[in-house]
C-alpha cells in the first residue's frame, strides 16, 4: 500500500530554491502597500481587515538579509502602526482574545527560555520573531474585529476574494 502511494506521489528530494532579492521596484511596492494598510487602519478599519484576510494566502516575498520580506508582514506592520496611531488598546477588551494573546506570549516565553541553552541562536531568534509576527497579526485582527462588532463584511469580502483567486489559479493549472 505504501509502495503504491510513493509511486503516485514521489517525494521531492532536492527541491531547488530560487532567490528573489529585494529590488527597488519591489521595495517601492512594499512601501506602497504598507502605506495603504496604514491608511485603511486609520480611516477604514473594515477594509483593513479585508486587506489582511486577502493577503494571507499569497506568497509575494523578497529575500532581504537572511530572511524574507512578505506582503503579509508589510500589511501587518502598516495596520499595527495605524492601530497604534488610533490608540487602539494593546490589551483587547475581549476575554477570549486576551486568553489567546496570553497563550501566545507563553509560547514566546518558552521559545526565549529555550534560547538560553541553545547551541545555535539563529533558529531560536527566527522562531521568536515568527511568534512575534503571529502575535502582532492576531492583535491587529482582534482589534479590528472587536471594533467592528458584528459587522464582518470586510473579513468575509477579503476571504471570498482570496478564495476566488486561489480557486481560479488552481483551475487554470
Amino acid at each position: 500500500m505504501v509502495t503504491i502511494a510513493l509511486t503516485l506521489l514521489p517525494p521531492i528530494v532536492d527541491q531547488p530554491l530560487t532567490s528573489s532579492p529585494l529590488t527597488f521596484l519591489s521595495a517601492a511596492a512594499f512601501l506602497a502597500v504598507a502605506c495603504l494598510a496604514l491608511f485603511l487602519a486609520l480611516r477604514r478599519p473594515q477594509w483593513a481587515m479585508a486587506l489582511l484576510a486577502f493577503a494571507i494566502p499569497f506568497a509575494f516575498y523578497r529575500d532581504i538579509g537572511g530572511t524574507t520580506l512578505t506582503l503579509e508582514k508589510v500589511i501587518i506592520v502598516g495596520i499595527a502602526i495605524g492601530l497604534l496611531l488610533r490608540r487602539a488598546p494593546l490589551v483587547p477588551k475581549s476575554t477570549s482574545a486576551r486568553r489567546i494573546l496570553i497563550a501566545g506570549l507563553a509560547v514566546l516565553g518558552a521559545i526565549v527560555i529555550s534560547g538560553i541553552q541553545a547551541t545555535y541562536m539563529g533558529p531560536v531568534a527566527r522562531e521568536a520573531l515568527k511568534m512575534i509576527e503571529y502575535l502582532v497579526m492576531f492583535w491587529c485582527a482582534a482589534s479590528l474585529m472587536i471594533e467592528s462588532g458584528n459587522d464582518t463584511r470586510g473579513l468575509e469580502g477579503g476571504v471570498i476574494a482570496a478564495t476566488v483567486i486561489v480557486v481560479l489559479d488552481a483551475l487554470s493549472q
